[in-house]
Formats: structure tokens, sequence, C-alpha cells
């Protein structure tokens, strides 16, 4: 299961993978993504499992869309992405020498237009919607 944070003007949350495929991402956006396992069977203990350490690699989709980097791991990975160019990339996942899919791929655009919204404070639930008139 692959999950990210993204923050700014996004909700400090996290979201899964269809949610982040929903956005149209600029270049110049950074997201932190955690890769997590909710199925493991190698995990002891009922109430609070404890699961082993993975050994994580990530190979980046179109280096040219998304720089990939591995920012640590343990019983689930976290990779920081950042948009970079136009198209469609991500990176793949591999731990303890098994692939895993699905990879993680976005898309990303150019920008055409800026949009300023009034906010009552940082989060996206306090959001004003639509533009500034």
């Amino acid at each position: 299961m692959t999950g990210g944070l993204a923050g700014s003007c996004l909700q400090r949350s996290m979201m899964d993978y269809p949610a982040l495929q929903s956005f149209k991402w600029s270049r110049g956006t950074s997201l932190e993504v955690v890769v997590s396992w909710p199925g493991r069977t190698d995990c002891t203990g009922w109430w609070e499992p404890v699961c082993p350490l993975v050994k994580p690699e990530i190979e980046t989709i179109n280096s040219a869309v998304w720089s990939a980097q591995l920012l640590g791991a343990a019983a689930v990975v976290d990779v920081s992405v950042d948009a970079i160019g136009a198209g469609t990339g991500g990176f793949r996942m591999i731990v303890n020498g098994e692939r895993f899919s699905p990879d993680f791929v976005l898309a990303v655009e150019e920008p055409v237009a800026i949009r300023f919204e009034r906010a009552t404070g940082q989060y996206q639930d306090q959001l004003i919607t639509g533009p500034i008139s």
C-alpha cells in the first residue's frame, strides 16, 4: 500500500495512492511517500505488532519527471519525490529482492496559470472556494 503526505495548501494528512493520482501535479512539487504492507505475515504481537526491518531499494521511473530518494526504512519505507519536469514518472519498490506493485507513478504538467484563493488559515478545510475578485 502506498500513501503520502502533501503539505502546503493540501491537507497535511495521509492520502492513498488513488487520491494522489487524482491531482494535477506541477513542477516543484515535493511529496513524502510512505510505503507499507498491511498484510504482512512476518510480524509478531497482536495489539501492537512488531515487524522485522525491510531492506528496500527504489528504481526511478523517468528521472526527467520525478526524482526519488530513499529517506529511511524500518517496517515501512519513506521515499521523497520531487517533480522536476512535465510527463509521467515515479519509482518502483524492491524489498528484500522482491519487486512490489503497483509502481508509484504520477503525472506532472507544466502550469498554465496561477490561481490565488483566500483562506482563513493554513489548512485545506479553511480555504474559501473561488478566485479572489
